[in-house]
């Protein structure tokens, strides 16, 4: 993460400035000054606020900050142009704060903007998924920031301090080890899944084998598995001896059943003989009713057979009385197209003036074609005239300026002109020699001769340029007034024209009033009456039309009546002679019918197939009952030899024993079920428990090793951080050894055991001085300042080096520098120069050599509570 850009609205002593790191981009070491309170370690709180909502202190809240001279009506924002891995970001935060008035806070609002440099950039809103965001995007969280990229005021020493659990938490993220910590967690996470199946087998096992109380759960599993078999064979062979008592009782049961289900068959014979009889009785009652309807079937079998001649009869009786409808209908529908006829026929006479009116409109027409060339002349004489008159105005305008430009010209070279002769006579008068004559005036006495001035003097380049001006302008005012000239008369010409056009439009449209008012009504007149002829013309055409339509409906009325009247007399004269014929069958074959009797018999032919089925029912039902009367009677002459009521007795106790046996049977069935299903699920969980032991010894030895929890309390992650970290002291210590003049160098403590959160990553110094190693807890103020230096610089160098998850661009001291001696503070600087552009390295201090020796400086001023912000750049 390299910085671009920082904005402060009223944020601390800022009201509305912007700090622009890329003056930096040259030169990265560069110093923030400022005076005491000016706001410096502000611009830190800013950044750090930008990117997580937090400042570079926990003490210090963002709603502090707030300018004390912010109005009521503006809000305090922070905005955060940065750099990550060739990205360009802007974040851009909101102070929450209390409006006045109001009870609840204004809440935090952010933007993330990125990649700036793309036409569309992507834009989050949502605080929650910013913030979500900057970490994954840095792999590094506030806490982290503070301690990596910016060390704040009296805190610079928290990473060199830090125990080896918090030391890991900063060096995961900065090479990426997270990897093994997720591996030691999932294996972990499955020992646990191996321990809660043990467990699970293990309570399963003894809550199956408690559920066979008969048998001792305490004892061990193999004698517990004999004794349940045991048991199992026992009870299978008591189970045989069930079965084949079973067997008898099933064979009485059997012979008793036949002998109950004998009796009942004759029982049921009995009943049936006795409904059948009551069925022929009723049967017997129905033949008188069946002879009159076979009857019925031949004289409707007669009418059947007449039925080609019935049809015609029907159909030419039907089609008259259809003909008959119609004819009326045909009758009616004339007489109407006659009356709508003459209707139209008197609305065609009212279209009769078409003509005259059409000669009307077009002689309109033919005059206004005629005027229309004067009335567009006459609008482009109009147009012209206004044209001119602005151009008039204009030249006007122009001939003034030219005219004033002039006078101003000639009295300039007139006044030139006056100096210049002046100077001349000037020049004469200082060559006279006394008693010489004057070239002037000739006398030789010369009391008074001119005497020049300063700035009189004008010279002969400088006349001419002057008279040159004064011709120009008068050039200028020639042709001004010659332009004036030309368009005045242009605009009389034009107005001439305009007086024809409008004096012959007048003319043509009889009117002294307004021309255009009287031409535009002229055409609108003339539209109207050619759109009302037109309407006219169309509704005349359409009457036209209705007139041939309805002439020719009335001729296909008339004709269609005739053709009906012809049909109906044919059909009339056909049905007599069909009516004679049939009353001669009648006669004849049926002699006590009459036509209009035959005529209702046709209608009852459809329901022969019914009445031959009824028929036919009733002869196949009287059958059948005699016939099963005949059968049942042969089966209910012989009785069963034993005593009804004595046989179901016997039954009904077979089978009382017979169940009762199934139930014993069945329950014992269920028994040695459930005993031979818990001995193999039990038997099961044995071998699966069995498998998995073997499994969970050896994991349980690999993650004690992965997670530290051994003798050792070395985690498999942090001994992977400790050779990383070993590296990083080997750089820092080449620094510390420079920053102590050889004192001081880093050994990373290699002891085992003990709290673990101590163990693998703390931190010695080995003191030359004293020849022995000490804690860096030990180390004065002065000296824990350039351990931490050297530290953090190591660490960009070495996660730069190895490409880690976080890219360090930026480190930013706040103080610290006072501690040092002169000696240190050369030593330190030196360090810091020696940095080469890698990373950008800004430093607040108020250490006076500081401010002469980096000539890169941002300047903080402050001044009546308010800081602006400005750069210094010495060569």
């Amino acid at each position: 993460m390299r910085p671009l850009k920082l904005t402060l609205d009223y944020f601390g002593p800022y009201e509305h400035e912007t700090v622009d790191f890329t003056q930096f981009n040259e030169t990265p070491l560069f110093l923030i000054t400022g005076t005491t309170g000016s706001g410096k370690t502000t611009l830190f709180d800013a950044m750090c606020y930008a990117l997580f909502g937090k400042t570079s202190n926990d003490q210090r809240d963002a709603r502090l900050l707030r300018s004390d001279f912010a109005p009521d009506a503006e809000d305090t924002w922070v905005s955060f142009w940065f750099e990550h891995q060739g990205v360009e970001y802007q974040v851009k935060r909101r102070v929450p704060r209390l409006i006045p008035g109001q009870k609840s806070e204004r809440p935090t609002k952010v933007s993330l903007i990125y990649p700036l440099q793309a036409p569309e950039p992507t834009e989050i809103t949502k605080v929650g998924e910013v913030n979500q965001t900057i970490e994954q995007l840095l792999h590094l969280q506030v806490d982290q920031f503070r301690q990596i990229i910016l060390l704040p005021q009296g805190k610079f020493r928290e990473f060199l301090a830090s125990s080896s659990k918090d030391k890991t938490e900063i060096l995961r993220t900065l090479f990426g080890t997270q990897l093994y910590q997720r591996w030691a967690d999932r294996l972990n996470q499955d020992l646990k899944q191996l321990e809660q199946q043990q467990t699970e087998a293990t309570t399963k096992m003894l809550t199956l084998r408690r559920q066979l109380a008969v048998v001792d759960d305490e004892q061990p599993l193999t004698a517990w598995q004999t004794a349940v078999a045991a048991r199992i064979t026992a009870m299978q062979a008591e189970q045989t001896q069930r079965q084949a008592k079973l067997q008898t009782i099933q064979a009485l049961v059997t012979k008793w059943t036949q002998q109950v289900q004998a009796w009942e068959k004759w029982q049921q014979h009995h009943e049936q003989l006795e409904k059948i009889s009551q069925e022929i009785k009723a049967l017997r009652l129905q033949e008188p009713a069946m002879k009159a309807q076979q009857t019925t079937i031949k004289l409707l079998e007669w009418v059947q057979q007449q039925s080609s001649l019935l049809t015609q009869v029907q159909q030419l009786t039907q089609q008259i009385t259809k003909w008959e409808t119609q004819l009326r209908t045909a009758k009616q529908a004339a007489k109407q197209s006659q009356a709508e006829l003459a209707k139209l026929q008197a609305k065609l006479a009212t279209y009769d003036d078409l003509e005259q009116t059409q000669r009307q409109v077009t002689l309109q027409q033919a005059q206004a074609a005629k005027l229309a060339p004067r009335w567009e002349q006459l609008q482009q004489v109009q147009t012209k005239q206004t044209q001119l008159e602005r151009q008039v105005a204009q030249s006007q305008q122009s001939l003034t300026t030219a005219t004033t430009a002039l006078a101003q010209a000639e009295a300039s070279w007139r006044q030139l002109d006056d100096q210049y002769v002046r100077g001349q006579i000037a020049q004469l008068a200082q060559r006279l020699a006394p008693d010489s004559p004057c070239p002037v005036c000739g006398s030789c006495d010369h009391p008074h001769p001119a005497v020049t001035t300063a700035g009189e003097t004008i010279s002969e380049s400088e006349l001419k340029q002057a008279q040159a001006t004064r011709d120009q302008a008068k050039m200028t005012q020639a042709q001004a007034q010659a332009t004036l000239t030309t368009q005045h008369q242009q605009l009389q010409e034009q107005q001439r024209q305009q007086e024809q056009l409008t004096a012959f439009l007048q003319q043509e449209l009889a009117t002294q009033s307004d021309v255009a008012e009287a031409y535009q009504a002229f055409v609108a007149k003339v539209a109207s009456d050619q759109t009302k002829l037109q309407q006219r013309q169309a509704e005349a055409e359409q009457v036209k039309t209705a007139v041939q339509q309805a002439t020719q409906i009335l001729t296909q009325a008339q004709t269609q009546q005739q053709t009906l009247q012809e049909q109906l007399t044919q059909a009339q004269a056909e049905l007599g002679t069909q009516q004679a014929t049939l009353q001669q069958r009648i006669a004849s074959e049926q002699p006590t019918l009459t036509l209009p009797e035959l005529m209702e018999r046709a209608t009852e032919v459809v329901k022969l197939p019914a009445l031959r089925q009824q028929v036919q029912t009733f002869q196949t039902k009287l059958t059948a009952a005699t016939e099963r009367y005949d059968l049942l009677t042969e089966q209910t002459v012989i009785k069963p030899s034993e005593d009804q009521e004595y046989v179901q007795q016997a039954l009904m106790q077979a089978q009382a024993q017979q169940q009762e046996l199934y139930t014993a049977v069945g329950k014992v069935d269920e028994v040695i079920e459930h005993w031979q299903s818990i001995r193999n699920q039990v038997a099961e969980l044995a071998q699966t428990y069995a498998q998995t032991d073997q499994q969970h010894r050896q994991l349980y030895d690999l993650v004690t090793v992965m997670r530290g929890k051994g003798t050792t309390k070395l985690s498999f992650e942090r001994f992977v951080l400790q050779q990383f970290f070993g590296e990083v002291l080997q750089v820092a210590s080449q620094r510390l050894l420079q920053l102590t003049d050889g004192r001081y160098y880093f050994e990373l403590d290699q002891s085992l055991g003990g709290v673990e959160s101590k163990v693998g990553l703390e931190v010695n110094v080995f003191d030359e001085h004293a020849g022995k190693l000490r804690s860096v807890h030990t180390l004065s103020g002065g000296e824990s300042f350039m351990a931490s230096l050297s530290l953090a610089l190591a660490l960009g160098e070495v996660v730069q080096q190895r490409e880690g998850s976080v890219k360090i661009e930026a480190l930013f001291v706040d103080e610290g520098f006072g501690s040092l001696d002169q000696t240190a503070l050369e030593q330190a600087l030196a360090s810091l120069q020696a940095i080469n552009g890698q990373r950008m390295v800004g430093i607040i201090s108020h250490v006076s050599e500081l401010k002469a020796q980096i000539p890169d400086q941002l300047v903080v001023t402050a001044q009546h509570g308010r800081s602006t912000i400005s750069y210094r750049h010495q060569s």
